[in-house]
């Protein structure tokens, strides 16, 4: 059996004022989704995926502190699992 493990990224933007983290596709989205379609096409099966997740505080004006009174986690990434018996 055959193992791979890719890496999705995502970017974010943080919206203070509404407290709330809006996930994005990166500029790399698209090449990703191709290289998981490829292996998929080859006899390659997704058994699992995991989301990646970061925190960051944050003050009402977006400004980092240890301090921070508002603290988002979000994900910053998709870890896809495949396999190819």
């Amino acid at each position: 059996m055959e193992y791979k493990r890719i890496h999705l990224p995502l970017k974010y933007d943080f919206f203070p004022t509404l407290k709330c983290v809006s996930p994005e596709n990166y500029d790399t989205t698209k090449e990703v989704d191709e290289e998981i379609s490829k292996h998929l096409k080859n006899g390659w099966r997704i058994v699992s995926t995991t989301p990646i997740t970061g925190s960051r505080a944050m003050d009402e004006k977006g400004l980092s502190f240890m301090n921070a009174e508002n603290v988002y986690t979000y994900t910053i990434a998709i870890e896809v699992f495949l396999v190819k018996e």
